[in-house]
């Protein structure tokens, strides 16, 4: 018989609607497990107790496009671990306007805290600035001022970056 005389799409419409509710189970699970994953990634990068080199190719790998709550503790743990070889998939997240502000600011936060263990100085200045002179929200602004002065910074470049947090933010507080 053909499938037109069997109820055709009629007939293949539900496995479709079954496979397709445990696929987004099967996802769900998978994501709040990546989760966990990230958070005890971030725990052990924050005792300093374990080797964690190996692990960063990883957690840059949950940075990109995941869940807020896969991103932000690999961010973390990052930060914690990572090295200036590191820095550009960080400014990648922290540029990219369709991420959360919540992991734009987990992603200065990361660059802050390697920027306090490795001059970064020039490698982020711009992509700073960039944010202080965007729309972005006050919280994302004052995480990109807060990363900036962890760093170890020449007079000249603090200067500059100083003059946009104060004309940029100071704007933003009075609106």
């Amino acid at each position: 018989p053909s499938l037109g005389a069997c109820g055709g799409a009629a007939v293949i419409a539900p496995p479709q609607r079954v496979l397709a509710a445990r696929l987004d189970d099967t996802r769900a699970r998978a994501d709040a497990l990546a989760g966990r994953a990230s958070e005890a990634l971030e725990q052990l990068a924050a005792s300093g107790r374990t080797e964690m080199g190996p692990a960063v190719d990883g957690l840059l790998a949950a940075i990109d496009g995941r869940r807020d709550g896969i991103a932000i503790p690999a961010l973390g743990a990052i930060g914690t671990i990572g090295g200036p070889e590191h820095v550009d998939p960080l400014l990648a997240v922290l540029g990219d306007e369709s991420n959360s502000d919540e992991v734009r600011i987990a992603a200065a936060d990361a660059i802050g805290e390697i920027g306090g263990r490795h001059d970064l100085a020039e490698a982020v200045s711009s992509s700073m600035r960039s944010v202080f002179e965007s729309d972005a929200s006050l919280e994302l602004r004052v995480a990109a001022a807060r990363a900036l002065g962890r760093m170890s910074l020449g007079a000249p470049s603090r200067a500059g970056l100083l003059e946009t947090v104060r004309v940029n933010v100071g704007a933003a507080d009075s609106e």
